[in-house]
């Protein structure tokens, strides 16, 4: 299993927990919205019962279909809440990764073609892991037999983490937001199926 699907797998198993609490209070809340539009086409039905029973009928039946589809609607907010939530989550787990830079030397001898691409970061990472990441990702493309001359650029983007490998007007986006956005469209049906059953 590679780091990030042991990222997923911690994203995943924290958020069936936040998932259900969720649920629960949606639920509830779709319950107290049948339970007030029954009280509500009750009193309704009682005024109206002079008039004509069928009349009323009719109406709560209408109020019955529309707290419904209310409830259904409050469901379905609280899932893609959670979704987002998750993917979040991934987000800043991924940016706090205690082994982010083997995690970035990997994506980057990975995401390397010619081995002579620059590596253009964040201006945080830069900084901070941007000289590590290079050369570890050139011992280990030396390791594979392959070229290893990556270098970091001195220029910037404004990313929250990854990289572009940019080599002349080619770019390769090995962003982080790039990489949830990707698992995020690839793993969709698998990962609301795992939150929601």
């Amino acid at each position: 299993m590679n780091g990030i699907e042991k990222i997923v797998a911690r994203i995943e198993a924290d958020s069936r927990e936040q998932c259900a609490r969720i649920l629960e209070r949606a639920k509830a809340q779709a319950e107290q919205t049948v339970i007030s539009g029954e009280q509500s086409a009750k009193r309704e039905y009682e005024i109206a019962v002079a008039e004509s029973k069928k009349s009323a009928e009719e109406r709560c039946l209408r109020l019955a279909g529309s707290a419904e589809s209310e409830a259904k609607k409050l469901i379905l907010a609280s899932k893609q809440k959670m979704l987002d939530s998750a993917y979040d989550l991934a987000m800043d787990m991924l940016c706090s990764y205690p082994q982010k830079t083997e995690f970035l030397a990997k994506l980057a001898v990975k995401a390397s073609s010619t081995g002579r691409e620059s590596v253009v970061m964040n201006p945080l990472d830069r900084q901070n892991i941007g000289l590590q990441v290079v050369e570890l990702a050139n011992k280990m493309l030396a390791a594979e037999g392959k070229t290893a001359l990556l270098t970091l650029s001195d220029n910037t983007r404004d990313i929250r983490g990854g990289f572009y490998l940019s080599d002349g007007d080619i770019e390769t986006n090995c962003s982080f937001e790039t990489l949830i956005n990707a698992q995020r469209v690839e793993g969709a049906a698998e990962t609301a199926k795992v939150l929601f059953g």
